[in-house]
């Protein structure tokens, strides 16, 4: 029924926001960034 969707609606976007995905996905591109500074500057970048 509808109701129980949006309880269950409610509760994945709850566990989505816990799993904090969007701070893994910030760190990605501010890695990214880094990199792709320092290979614009002529510097050899090897990722680890």
């Amino acid at each position: 029924n509808i109701r129980q969707f949006w309880i269950q609606d409610n509760n994945f976007y709850s566990l989505l926001e816990n799993s904090k995905w969007l701070r893994y996905i910030s760190h990605c591109l501010q890695k990214a960034v880094e990199a792709s500074e320092e290979l614009n500057a002529g510097t050899s970048v090897i990722l680890q």
